[in-house]
């Protein structure tokens, strides 16, 4: 009877395991192709159903999806509690030793969506919904806290071979990587568009007036009035967008291409003005939208 017992057990464990890894695993895949609307439902379904309700995957994946829906601003507008839910949860993962180790073993989803919050501020401080923004930036900062991303900072320090990469481009563009060098260390700041803080779009634009242009405001808006151009014919001083949810969120400007090595500049949430190969780069490259120029 004992032995009977300890097989009814020990498969019942195996298969709790097996159920387990198969749920997180088609959350994550699904949250990787930013089907966030897809995780959302599903993640919410299994939160009610007896035999799945106590795992970890179905309240993280309906918190972090909850999250990056609210980066459409006509959802935000119907649907604010959610992202108070969405924080209440993910406090509460971090206020139980076993919820704080799922949250370590996902830290480099949360380093993405770190982010990705940021730039909603950003969009929100333009909308109407600016009224917001004071609230949610302190639930990002209070559950952000404590987490060390620095493993993942994507950002390389300036040298030599970023002055030599702008070397042979006409001089207005070589001009123009110059402004932004001087930028380098310069920390990221939501709505900044000056030397004491940059979000993406405030630092395009402040490098474009540098060089007597005058451009829109916000990511989107830089990329629809400008001129579209293929990422292989790109130069020093054009600008790259990228996309969440298929939503312009970030833009950078390019300072080199050779073959299939990429670089921008740009304001990072996490390092403030640096440098970055986009193609060597799963972040940026899973997120890339495309290219535009308002030079000549």
């Amino acid at each position: 009877m004992r032995i009977l017992l300890f097989f009814l057990l020990f498969f019942s464990s195996v298969y709790e395991i097996q159920a387990q890894h198969r749920i997180a695993a088609k959350l994550e895949q699904l949250y990787y192709q930013e089907h966030y609307s897809i995780v959302y439902r599903k993640s919410s379904k299994l939160m009610q159903k007896e035999e799945t309700k106590h795992l970890f995957e179905p309240r993280y994946y309906f918190a972090i999806s909850g999250l990056q829906k609210s980066n459409n601003t006509f959802w935000l507008k119907r649907n604010k509690e959610k992202v108070e839910q969405s924080f209440e949860i993910l406090e509460k993962f971090k206020n139980d030793e076993g919820g704080k180790q799922f949250l370590m073993a996902h830290s480099y989803e949360l380093f993405e969506l770190e982010f990705d919050l940021y730039n909603l501020l950003t969009d929100l401080k333009q909308s109407t919904l600016k009224v917001l923004v004071p609230h949610y930036s302190s639930l990002i900062t209070q559950f952000f806290s404590g987490f060390d991303f620095s493993k993942f900072q994507i950002a390389k320090s300036l040298n030599e071979e970023w002055i030599n990469d702008v070397k042979g481009v006409s001089k207005i563009r070589s001009d123009l990587a110059s402004y932004a060098f001087n930028y380098i260390g310069v920390p990221y700041k939501w709505g900044g568009t000056s030397s004491e803080g940059f979000d993406c779009s405030g630092f395009t634009q402040h490098v474009m007036k540098s060089a007597g242009y005058s451009i829109p405001r916000t990511a989107g808006d830089q990329f629809s009035k400008a001129t579209k151009i293929k990422l292989e014919n790109v130069q020093c001083g054009d600008l790259v967008f990228f996309k969440n949810d298929d939503k312009i969120s970030h833009v950078g400007m390019i300072l080199s291409r050779k073959g299939n090595e990429v670089k921008m500049i740009h304001a990072s949430s996490s390092k403030g003005i640096s440098i970055v190969e986009i193609n060597g780069s799963e972040y940026w490259k899973k997120r890339y939208f495309g290219c535009a120029t308002y030079l000549k």
